[in-house]
């Protein structure tokens, strides 16, 4: 009955989400020269879509002497440059479709992690198609559509702050629950456990951030917790020291999923190496070189994605301001699809020493790990020689000792000043995420 509530909610929303959900959990039996193939012809049908429809595309082309037939796929296109979201807000309306008034879509906006959301447009198809690879993605964990799942989220995921009527109904007829990440005190915190252990659903989703704050309250608390099959994280980067909390305090293993809505890419974790399978059916990711721009088969670079369904505002070979890391090996899960190696988060958010080194946040979670005194902490860089962290002890009178936090730090940049300001917290997104590293000097 769940499961059949579960697809009947879906299918009031669009009546192909089940066929579409079969269709492209099948693909999974397929090779990558199929699954290519499809998504060239995909590709192919979005440019001349684009071309056709869309006066920014339409004159583009024309610049670059361009016809639509020399997209044949995804290795033609490189033969265009990339779109950057300060191109998108300087000529936004050359991006709507002359077709427009005879698609359903909705408006939408990017986090604004950066201080300046970007609005878009996706289309239903678009939405559709991304909610069907979501789901088959939490497949990798086990899960199964209709089962039981908790949320700990902000207005990203679905859930907010407000619980109401409508919220109940979703709730209900999706068989989940949602915690809101803006309400993680002592209290509350008792109240989700208490809720997870007397309702014990399978899975559990949400930030990064919120479910590795629980998660270290629990095992603080000597608590003990419903085992799940499995937690899925999202939004946020995914640090080692937060897979082995979540894993150590719910007894499961994480999968970790990378999407974005306005690029249409998505990828989810299978267990194997942690590997991440790039979907194909609903855009084109592509790796590329950070000064050469060029696509790169294996190894780390930017993230830029060509939606293959988002008709309402298609976006062609958008940056989408995140790194990650290519493999040209295939998972050993016998999945067909490409796989990331890593996601390594914001590339604006990566720290650059005096010496002109380039810092990953991961050092800094890497070291605080060994601070449990330690409840949160933010690392803002607003000049080149000089760094800023923010810390929020788990007990105000607690004692830490900054001098080996900073020696840590300067092995790997000596000619950095570290300046440490305690805060009673920290403040988050418009949507409710937790930025660890800020690179304030863009």
């Amino acid at each position: 009955m769940r499961r059949e509530l579960f697809i009947l909610a879906h299918r009031l929303y669009d009546v192909s989400f089940y066929r579409l959900y079969l269709d492209l959990s099948a693909n999974l039996k397929k090779t990558y020269e199929e699954l290519k193939e499809e998504q060239d012809a995909r590709l192919s049908r979005m440019i001349r879509f684009a071309y056709e429809n869309v006066p920014y595309y339409k004159k583009l082309f024309a610049g670059l002497r361009l016809t639509p037939e020399e997209i044949r796929g995804i290795e033609d296109l490189n033969k265009l440059p990339i779109l950057t979201k300060e191109a998108i807000k300087r000529d936004y309306g050359a991006f709507k479709p002359l077709s427009l008034s005879r698609m359903k879509f909705y408006h939408r906006a990017t986090g604004g992690s950066t201080g300046a959301p970007l609005k878009y447009r996706a289309s239903k198809e678009h939405r559709t198609r991304a909610g069907v690879l979501l789901y088959r993605g939490w497949g990798y964990g086990g899960y199964e559509l209709g089962d039981k799942i908790f949320f700990f989220a902000g207005e990203s995921l679905g859930s907010g702050s407000k619980y109401g009527r409508l919220t109940k109904i979703h709730e209900l007829a999706r068989n989940s629950r949602f915690f809101s990440v803006l309400d993680m005190e002592e209290e509350s915190l008792e109240r989700y456990l208490a809720v997870l252990n007397k309702e014990k659903p399978g899975f559990i989703r949400g930030y990064a951030s919120a479910i590795n704050e629980l998660a270290r309250w629990i095992i603080n608390r000597g608590e003990r917790v419903h085992s799940l099959r499995a937690v899925f994280t999202t939004a946020e980067k995914l640090f080692p020291e937060m897979r082995r909390n979540i894993e150590k305090a719910f007894g499961s293993k994480v999968f970790d999923g990378y999407g974005l809505d306005d690029g249409g890419v998505t990828a989810y974790q299978c267990g194997y190496e942690n590997n991440y399978h790039i979907d194909t059916e609903n855009a084109v990711l592509e790796v590329v070189d950070e000064k050469s721009l060029q696509p790169v088969r294996e190894g780390r670079g930017k993230v830029v994605a060509t939606s293959l369904y988002n008709w309402a505002m298609p976006f062609i070979r958008y940056d989408t301001g995140d790194l990650a890391e290519a493999s040209a090996k295939p998972c050993p899960c016998g999945r067909p699809h490409p796989v990331l190696t890593e996601v390594i988060g914001r590339y604006r958010d990566i720290l650059i020493t005096p010496e002109g080194t380039r810092i990953h946040g991961g050092l800094f979670t890497h070291i605080f790990s060994g601070f449990p005194q330690v409840k949160e902490f933010r690392v803002i860089q607003k000049r080149i020689d000089r760094v800023e962290i923010q810390v929020v002890l788990e007990n105000p009178k607690d004692r830490i000792r900054l001098e080996v936090i900073e020696k840590l730090i300067k092995e790997r940049s000596p000619n950095w000043k570290i300046e440490f300001v305690f805060k009673d917290g920290i403040e988050k997104t418009a949507r409710s995420k937790h930025r660890f590293i800020v690179n304030a000097m863009n």
